[in-house]
Parts: C-alpha cells; structure tokens; sequence
C-alpha cells in the first residue's frame, strides 16, 4: 500500500521538478533509462505478462552508457494489448547515486494503469527498487499497436556488460 501511495504521488510531482522528497528523503535526477522490448519475446496470460527487454542508461552530465537487460510486464492484474514492439523512457531518480557501479540492476515494482490506442492514457506512474533508493519515473513511451493495462508492474534489471 505504501509503494502505491509513493507511486502515486511521484507520477504527480515528478513530471513538474527533476528532483522530488518522499518521505524526508531527497531524490535527484541521475539520467534517463530507455528500454526496448525484445521482438517475439512476449508473454500475455491477461492477469500476467511477460515481456524481455534491452536498457540503456545515460547518466546525466556524462557520455558514457550502461546497459542493462532484463524482463517487464504485469504480475498481477489486466493486460491486454496487441503491441508488436514498444519503447519506454525512465527518468532515473536516486537518493544514493553510485555512477558506474551499475546501480540500476534490480526488481523494480509499482502500479500501473492506462489505455493506449496510438495514443497514450496514463501509464506515467513510477516505479521503485526494494530499498526504495531508486525511483524510476515514465517519461515516456512509444508503441505502435493497442492495449490497456491495470495493476502491479515490475521491472528487473541486470547488468549487460557486453
């Protein structure tokens, strides 16, 4: 119940300012997440999906890029969409930034919910690791296709150091 208050409030506040406080505790841009998914890797039972995904981060301030690969989808709730391919951009917030320590690999979690029909709905909630010391809040997202979601999303991320 808390992470869907935090989440809540974030995809208010976040979208105003690059920094945010929740509960006391500062956060500060740290740079932009941007995922693909995986082509022909998807999952969609309706009340759980799976989908694989290639990340990249770029700090801010930096030209230097982590990559990251990992899984997204719905662990439990609705989802259903026809969306051959999508891309989502994160604004990365942290309230320990460690650069280059690949700081983003973990399981992120939060709520979700919107409709896409070429256009957006929604689906601007944040996310958060376990500790909540990253937060990762949708800036963005293009998909070509139709779906509807509502629920609880997780990201999991690892380091791909290729």
């Amino acid at each position: 119940m808390k992470r869907l208050i935090i989440g809540l409030c974030l995809s208010i506040l976040l979208p105003l300012t690059g920094n945010a406080a929740v509960a006391g505790v500062k956060y500060a841009r740290i740079g932009l997440l941007s995922c693909t998914t995986v082509p022909h890797s998807s999952i969609n039972l309706l009340i759980h999906s799976t989908k694989q995904v290639r990340c990249e981060f770029s700090p801010s301030g930096s030209k230097r890029v982590e990559h990251y690969k990992g899984e997204t989808g719905i662990g439990f709730g609705l989802d259903v969409s026809i969306v051959p391919r999508a891309n989502t951009r994160y604004a990365v917030l942290a309230n320990r930034p460690e650069p280059g320590a690949y700081q983003l690999a973990g399981k992120y979690e939060g709520a979700v919910g919107g409709i896409n029909l070429g256009l957006s709905i929604g689906n601007g909630t944040a996310i958060q690791n376990s500790d909540s010391s990253i937060i990762l809040q949708r800036v963005e997202m293009g998909k070509n296709g139709i779906n509807a979601t509502a629920g609880f999303t997780y990201l999991y991320l690892q380091a791909d150091k290729r």
